[in-house]
């Protein structure tokens, strides 16, 4: 098969997948309108957790899909108030986060513009946050000006326990990972002009930083797009995008979207 039956034959395979998902996440919406008992709400939280974990996978590969297409446009940037939006994601991951046992602290610097996709800035601060909470259950978030023209986004663990690569390591592009969060968030940083890092302490904080253009004069306009394909299937984005870190016992209540 060349390149363009393969990827003919992904999108066809992950429309489909897309499809069965909506008819799970259907069905177990039926569900909960009946489920009384304590029984009933732990099968379908289990069930509801494994549909989140199905939908980030599925966000992955559609996002994937795109950073690597080589004849799309990848990047959709706009001019965006980084900081309310920053704040506003921050507060939200807090709630969500408290539910599982982690303590997320959130520090944001006012009044930052920068010109960025903010559906993948999303997707590099949950797969932040969730590289983070695979080793320690204390995180917290910042934004802050860097140097002039740039932004610095940090995400900062306290008792990790990770082997580090070494301090202050510049991640490359060809470098291998265990999972899909770094490289993609590498990506992400890379297609707006940025960089990330990887840090460890001796004390054992483990903290990954994106600095980030905030091309505040780049040229506005539109051009001939993909429509997006990737949606939550009715849940909390946040609980898709940390389905990975969070208990099942976070999946079984009433408010999940």
């Amino acid at each position: 098969m060349n390149r363009q039956t393969v990827q003919s034959v992904i999108g066809s395979q992950l429309g489909e997948l897309r499809e069965q998902l909506a008819h799970m996440t259907a069905a177990v919406q039926l569900l909960e309108r009946t489920a009384s008992g304590g029984r009933e709400r732990t099968y379908l939280g289990i069930l509801n957790h494994s549909i989140c974990k199905a939908q980030w996978l599925m966000r992955r590969m559609d996002l994937a899909y795109l950073l690597t297409e080589e004849d799309e446009v990848r990047s959709f940037p706009q001019l965006t108030d980084l900081s309310m939006w920053f704040q506003r994601e921050g507060e939200h991951l807090q709630g969500v986060l408290a539910g599982g046992g982690y303590t997320l602290s959130v520090h944001t610097t006012p009044g930052l513009m920068a010109n960025v996709d903010v559906e993948q800035l999303e997707f590099l601060l949950l797969a932040m946050v969730e590289e983070g909470g695979q080793h320690s259950r204390t995180l917290s978030l910042s934004l802050e000006q860097a140097r002039e023209g740039y932004v610095r986004l940090t995400m900062r663990t306290q008792g990790a326990d990770v082997l580090p690569r070494g301090a202050g390591v510049v991640f490359e592009p060809n470098e291998a990972f265990s999972s899909w969060n770094i490289p993609m968030a590498l990506r992400i940083v890379q297609l707006h002009g940025g960089s990330m890092v990887e840090e460890q302490s001796r004390q054992g904080t483990y903290t990954l930083v994106a600095t980030l253009p905030q091309r505040i004069q780049m040229p506005t306009g539109t051009l001939a797009s993909p429509e997006r394909v990737w949606h939550s299937g009715g849940f909390d984005h946040a609980l898709v995008g940390l389905s990975q870190i969070l208990p099942t016992a976070c999946y079984g209540g009433e408010d999940l979207e």
